[in-house]
């Protein structure tokens, strides 16, 4: 090695990283399927939280996701104005506290709805339902957060789960 040479190991041209997306609602929910599974075999936390967003903000909301969460962490639309977050390995306070501070640091204006697995369900679908009854809480209590409660959600909560654009159409 001769002063001022530079030795170079591997690839000298630097890896290309593919940029972070949004997933397709489709993928979204295969790959919580597949997180959950995970969780309940390493009995490790995890938590989904559904986010109503202003039209403005649901436009920047998944880029600002891309580049502010973990790897590992997942995101994808479920209405115009909706995103859903899953965060394995997160309890529910560490994930309030994630999603309060993205929305704080990118002064984005949200109302979200968080449940954790496994105290508010023990599936993909109860936890959708019991992240929906918590966004309902929070809309209706005008707060900016709500966290589920166990298991048991209303009628109202259940529909809204099942079509999130009727949430959209009892906003107008």
């Amino acid at each position: 090695h001769v002063a001022g040479e530079r030795l170079t190991l591997g690839v000298e041209a630097p890896f290309d990283v593919p940029k972070r997306r949004a997933l397709s609602h489709d993928e979204l929910l295969a790959r919580i399927r597949e997180e959950l599974a995970r969780a309940e075999r390493t009995l490790r936390p995890a938590s989904l939280l559904l986010i109503r967003l202003s039209r403005q903000d649901s436009i920047r909301f998944h880029e600002i996701a891309a580049a502010a969460l973990r790897e590992g962490d997942l995101f994808a639309a479920n209405a115009p104005n909706e995103a859903l977050v899953f965060l394995p390995d997160t309890a529910e306070r560490e994930a309030a506290l994630v999603i309060l501070r993205l929305m704080e640091r990118n002064s984005i204006k949200a109302t979200i709805g968080v449940a954790h697995f496994p105290s508010h369900g023990s599936d993909r679908d109860s936890l959708l339902f019991a992240a929906r009854a918590a966004l309902v809480e929070a809309l209706e209590g005008g707060r900016t957060l709500a966290v589920a409660k166990p298991v048991e959600m209303d009628e109202k909560a259940r529909w809204l789960s099942i079509d999130p654009l009727l949430g959209e159409a009892l906003d107008r």
